[in-house]
């Protein structure tokens, strides 16, 4: 019986061994947090992140997709596609920004609330400038970008402004076949 404890014990110290080093920049970086450089803006929605973060070695030099948490961007094919990429990129390229990391989606990218350096969000933002759509499909408790996006809607800012009726990008993609 004795033997069998000191075997439990080892093994559980072993896995928490490898579990340490696989999932460093979770545990590390304080509650998801991610401290890194926008390299690269790829639409409205999606950047690209070298981490700066000292504690998350294992993500350093590496550059890492991450989708904006909660909001989604008309694509670049879609009216005002252009548009919100171009704003988006003006408000995040070469930014020093901190990701709240939500999730990992089905493309391998990192899903995240991006804090930028005056410590507002990206996603409130786009919205309350109205180049994006707040997602309530998957953030159906995010009530500040709700209300971002509202207040874009009664200012008629920007894709409120130039469209009628403008077609939220989930459908779009359905219509296009998901380009």
């Amino acid at each position: 019986m004795r033997w069998l404890i000191i075997f439990l014990l080892w093994l559980f110290y072993l896995i928490s061994i490898i579990c340490s080093s696989s999932c460093r920049y979770i545990q590390s970086s304080n509650n998801n947090l991610l401290s890194a450089m926008v390299v690269r803006v790829a639409d409205g929605d999606t950047i690209e992140i070298i981490s700066t973060d000292p504690s998350a070695q294992k993500l350093t030099n590496k550059t890492i997709k991450v989708r904006l948490f909660g909001i989604d961007a008309p694509e670049i094919g879609q009216t005002f596609g252009k548009s919100a990429h171009k704003y988006a990129k003006k408000l995040l390229l070469g930014k020093e920004v901190t990701l709240n990391v939500k999730d990992t989606d089905q493309y391998g990218r990192l899903v995240a609330i991006v804090t930028l350096p005056n410590g507002l969000t990206a996603q409130e933002e786009l919205l309350k400038n109205g180049f994006v759509w707040w997602y309530n499909h998957y953030a159906p408790h995010e009530h500040k970008f709700a209300d971002a996006q509202i207040k874009a809607q009664r200012e008629n800012k920007g894709l409120w402004a130039k469209q009628k009726k403008p077609i939220p990008p989930w459908q779009w993609r359905l219509n296009n076949n998901g380009v």
